[in-house]
């Protein structure tokens, strides 16, 4: 009798918990209200690496989610509409995690971060508002989380010793000494400069227009003993902002002081579309063939971080089958010297020795460029994985069914990945599972452009990031791309930022640029004709966002909106008729924007092989 009245006593104090109107933590109800993890519109949950994550929100102290791993596991609460809200409690099974950080998912940005959580830990955040909060924690094995409790207190609220312990946000939060960043304006430029007290092992610098971090733009990732950096093909007049953020040693993330400054000197023209961008680099050529000068400058997200320039300045080797590729790309194991790969030949599975794909992998500064237009990979593709300052050039290929059964593959941790010029194509004349994608990303790459490509007949096309949970923060420009009889995934762009201009879309099937899971594309002087739902955000839990700049420079063409096409979904949306901005998203980088006629006559003039003739 008395162990049944004592499991029914902890029973309720658990579902108490979980309504918000008791806490063991000596908060009282009047101070926290409801528990928006289970009241809020549409609750759920998900993550990366825990399992069964509705159990963070199920109000029992006595269920936990599991994570598989150690690092950088993830479990979110999330909800149908944006909540406000200012606290946050951890309830942790055990008391294994060593680090964490609470995470705005619709922005990136970090809300507070923090060393241990144990039994319950509380974390002050000042009213923020977003549709979805991710747990980000590390430690050892098991990792196992209780409770998500999030409330919009009536007043700050606090813990006893006893529980845990109190946390504050980390909109300026820095370890001791931290990192102090200063700089100077100059003409459509900002030189940032800093210091470093603690051990650090990443870094990232961030810009946005306003004092607040909430929906701000990395713009570079650079080395950690790089102490300075020139932000570019900024606005004269226009005031911007600056952050360092930075990893220490234990693992946490930190953010330095915010430094403003406002660029001076002459004025920096920008196009009839784009609302606060600098621009330039785009051909000064018109719509005819680029020179070598201009097909040879990388555009947009790739120009970033130091830039991307593959193997130039270092060895030269051409090659004729798929084993002597093999064994070219074998000598940059540990060899930091760039290589220049030339393709002078047709590859197939059965020239490469049993290889399934051309793994770029582990390495850096490689460049793979097809000779005029004689290099084709026939049946098998290219895979660049944790593989940084690579290009991939004037080369064909077709038909790959093997390795990760895409024409080129990016993965892991690559940055600074240049895919120009090139032609990929599969079939429509297959059941649409037949092939994979074209040209895909996932997972942390960052700093991507896929520039004057001839994407064609392909049921899939163009997919960044694996799924609803793979949630980094990847930038990639798509401009100059010739996209043709194709079905959709034109891209398919989970997360993170995209930039997508002057591209020519002719005779889609299905569906366009599909945004989701809280992405950002900035869409301009594109030429869409003969296509459906040229632009929607379909088939996630989350919807994604566009902005057409001030005003939308797109042509639509004999296009077909198809609201019927969101039948029973709650999270699509389709664009049009009617095309308008559901976000304001600049790119951090100089450009400009053709009309979206002249871009069509660009394009066709200029994507694909054998238009670099005498540039390789």
């Amino acid at each position: 009798m008395q162990v049944t009245s004592m499991k029914t006593s902890l029973q309720a104090a658990a579902w108490l918990l979980g309504t918000g109107l008791f806490c063991a933590t000596g908060l009282h109800a009047q101070t926290l209200g409801s528990n928006l993890s289970l009241t809020g519109p549409g609750a759920g949950a998900d993550g990366s690496g825990f399992s069964d994550t509705k159990l963070v929100r199920d109000g029992s102290i006595n269920t936990y989610t599991q994570a598989s791993g150690t690092v950088n596991q993830r479990v979110s609460v999330k909800w149908s509409s944006a909540q406000t809200f200012n606290t946050v409690i951890l309830r942790e099974s055990g008391n294994r995690i060593t680090n964490w950080q609470l995470v705005n998912n619709d922005t990136g940005a970090v809300l507070a971060t923090g060393t241990g959580i144990g039994a319950a830990r509380t974390v002050n955040l000042g009213s923020v508002s977003m549709k979805k909060i991710n747990l980000i924690a590390n430690g050892s094995s098991p990792l196992q989380m209780a409770e998500i409790e999030v409330y919009n207190a009536t007043s700050t609220a606090s813990s006893s010793s006893a529980t845990g312990g109190t946390s504050s946000a980390a909109n300026s939060s820095a370890a001791a000494g931290g990192v102090n960043l200063t700089g100077s304006a100059g003409n459509g430029q900002v030189a940032l400069n800093w210091t470093v007290t603690p051990a650090i092992n990443a870094q990232e610098i961030y810009i946005d227009t306003d004092s607040d971090p909430a929906g701000r733009t990395r713009i570079a990732s650079p080395g950690t003993s790089v102490r300075t950096y020139t932000a570019t093909g900024l606005n004269n007049g226009t005031n911007y902002w600056f952050w360092v953020k930075y990893r220490t040693t234990d693992g946490v993330w930190h953010n330095s002081n915010a430094f403003s400054a406002t660029p001076v000197g002459g004025t920096t023209s920008s196009s009839s579309s784009s609302s606060s961008s600098a621009t330039s680099s785009t051909p000064s050529g018109g719509t005819g063939l680029m020179s070598c000068s201009q097909a040879n400058t990388v555009r947009g997200f790739a120009a970033l971080g130091g830039g991307t320039t593959g193997g130039e300045g270092g060895t030269t080797v051409t090659v004729t089958t798929g084993a002597q590729l093999v064994a070219a790309l074998a000598t940059k194991k540990n060899n930091p010297t760039p290589l220049k790969i030339y393709v002078n030949g047709t590859i197939t599975p059965a020239n490469s020795g049993g290889a399934n794909q051309f793994d770029v992998k582990d390495m850096a500064n490689v460049s793979i460029l097809g000779v005029g237009s004689n290099a084709l990979f026939d049946g098998i593709g290219i895979n660049i994985v944790r593989a940084n300052n690579i290009i991939v050039r004037n080369v064909k290929i077709r038909y790959n069914r093997i390795g990760q059964k895409d024409a080129v593959s990016i993965q892991g941790t690559s940055k600074n990945v240049w895919i120009d010029h090139n032609e990929f194509h599969n079939s429509l004349d297959v059941n649409k599972d037949y092939y994979d994608e074209l040209v895909s990303g996932k997972n942390q790459i960052d700093n991507i452009t896929i520039s004057y490509n001839y994407l064609h007949d392909s049921w899939k096309t163009s997919l960044w990031g694996s799924g609803d949970s793979d949630s980094y923060d990847r930038r990639v420009t798509f401009v100059g791309n010739r996209l043709e009889n194709v079905n959709s995934r034109l891209p398919l762009f989970r997360f993170g930022q995209a930039h997508v201009y002057n591209n020519y879309y002719l005779n889609v099937l299905e569906t366009g640029i599909n945004s989701r899971m809280g992405a950002r594309i900035r869409i301009e002087g594109n030429y869409f004709e003969n296509v459906k739902n040229p632009i929607l955000s379909k088939d996630s839990s989350q919807i994604g966002y566009w902005d057409l700049g001030n005003s939308d420079t797109n042509a639509y063409v004999n296009v077909n909106w198809e609201p019927s096409t969101c039948s029973g979904e709650s999270a699509c949306v389709v664009a049009g008729p009617g095309v308008s901005s559901t976000v304001n998203y600049t790119p951090p980088y100089s450009y400009s924007v053709m009309t979206a006629t002249a871009a069509k006559t660009h394009v066709l003039n200029n994507a694909g092989v054998g238009k670099l003739s005498g540039c390789l």
